[in-house]
């Protein structure tokens, strides 16, 4: 969910876009120095009147940066879920036994650091982590049927909170709370998503990030349209599976990797925000910005290798891993009441790039109804790659109580098979905020959307 637990981006986005789319531990889990082979540097030419720009940290490769990761030495687990098409539609499949996997499941979530006014994820704290409550969460799902759970890796807690270390590196203390999580998820025969959210704040990942931001290039978009960007998130990526490899996670509890959640781009800031001159960004491609088309295609063409280049890096490592990119909700057709925009591109990711699955976030009751969601984010009953509804709940300022919003959600799902939809993930298990929970007022969501009362999701 794009609100305060992950929320950097709040910008609204002007224009053709509005329709188109940071833990102390003793030991130190040292990143790698670069995931990519060193580009040659470039600069990048800008042409606005009556100022002269500095030479941009962006480099322009001269090929496709490409992972130098060696993979692990230690065996790993093939992924039991996988990915097969049926004439030409993507499904998900347990490789075991061949037959077709619908995702039903849930977010859990702990929600209790507060970092600027922005709350952030505590899920696997060394402080904070219960198993117990954790084993008591997966036990009731698995008694109601579902079989899979999305969690964040939190980047931007304070030192001894999140995934990065304060020295270097990732935190192990935390990391073996993620271990843990997987062993006690497959002990009840519940697959994970893990959300490697944005970069940690900790752990010197950031750097090759913030130093890539320019004049022309600025805000957060430095993540997805540099070179050191994606350098950044692939140094993450790789260490983290890396740890989960050598520290003997069960590998193959693992549904997939959420690259980060809801991707989208700071269209306030440059070079969206620019009017005219060129732009050149991560893909070695410059850019028009007095072109508004330009403008969407380097939006899209820089996600879609930013994608690709980060899905590579993990695979390298984790072969047979399934590799995710989430999407929340869009500005157009209709306004958000949640007063959010980002901008969509998930036909051009869909279409083009290589990654396995997407997973869109539509709540009910924000101004849209799933007609319009299908149509803005490009989907279909006919879609290729498999599309996963990785969140989707009822705030509370739209329903009165539980049960109404229980007999909504489940219609909202039932309705969004039309639509293409491969599986579903409530927001959230148990987490208390603004929206209704599985849990509320004697369990109504659960109850209504549990497979083992309603074995057909459609129905």
């Amino acid at each position: 969910m794009k609100n305060t637990y992950s929320k950097v981006f709040q910008f609204i986005f002007a224009g053709i876009f509005l329709f188109l789319s940071a833990c102390n531990s003793s030991t130190d889990i040292t990143p790698t120095s670069t995931t990519f082979q060193a580009p040659i540097p470039s600069q990048t030419s800008t042409t606005e009147p009556n100022y002269i720009p500095e030479p941009t940290l962006t480099t322009k490769p001269s090929s496709t940066p490409s992972p130098t990761t060696t993979p692990s030495p230690i065996q790993v687990s093939e992924h039991r879920i996988g990915i097969r098409y049926v004439n030409g539609i993507g499904e998900f499949y347990n490789k075991e036994d061949d037959s077709k996997f619908v995702p039903r499941g849930m977010n859990y979530a702990r929600i209790d650091h507060v970092i600027n006014g922005n709350d952030w994820h505590s899920t696997f704290d060394p402080a904070l982590y219960d198993p117990k409550q954790i084993d008591q969460a997966l036990q009731q799902m698995e008694s109601d049927g579902f079989n899979l759970v999305r969690v964040f890796i939190d980047c931007c807690s304070a030192a001894g909170e999140q995934v990065g270390n304060p020295i270097h590196g990732l935190s192990y203390p935390y990391t073996e709370n993620v271990v843990d999580f997987l062993k006690r998820a497959k002990s009840h025969h519940i697959y994970v998503i893990l959300i490697t959210d944005l970069t940690p704040g900790l752990g010197g990942y950031n750097d090759l990030l913030w130093k890539a931001g320019t004049a022309q290039i600025g805000g957060n978009n430095p993540r997805y349209l540099t070179v050191g960007g994606s350098i950044a998130k692939a140094n993450y990526e790789t260490d983290f599976v890396r740890v989960l490899i050598e520290h003997q996670a069960p590998m193959d509890a693992i549904f997939a990797y959420d690259l980060t959640n809801e991707v989208n781009f700071d269209t306030s800031m440059p070079p969206f925000s620019l009017s005219n001159g060129l732009v050149t960004t991560g893909n070695g491609k410059s850019y028009d910005m007095a072109k508004p088309d330009d403008k969407v295609r380097m939006a899209y063409e820089n996600l879609i290798y930013w994608i690709d280049h980060q899905r590579e890096s993990i695979r390298q490592l984790d072969p047979t891993a399934l590799v995710e990119v989430s999407f929340y909700a869009p500005m157009a057709p209709v306004p958000s009441q949640l007063g959010d925009s980002y901008i969509s591109l998930t036909g051009e990711v869909i279409a083009q790039s290589q990654v396995d699955f997407i997973d869109l976030h539509p709540y009910p009751g924000v101004g849209f109804d799933l007609s319009q969601y299908a149509r803005y984010y490009g989907i279909d009953a006919n879609t290729p790659k498999p599309i996963l509804m990785g969140e989707f709940g009822a705030f509370k300022y739209a329903f009165d109580t539980a049960a109404d919003a229980a007999q909504f959600l489940q219609n909202w799902q039932i309705e969004s098979c039309q639509y293409g939809f491969d599986g579903w993930l409530l927001w959230t298990w148990d987490t208390e905020d603004r929206v209704w929970n599985a849990l509320s007022q004697n369990h109504e969501i659960e109850k209504a959307l549990a497979p083992t009362n309603r074995p057909d999701p459609c129905r």
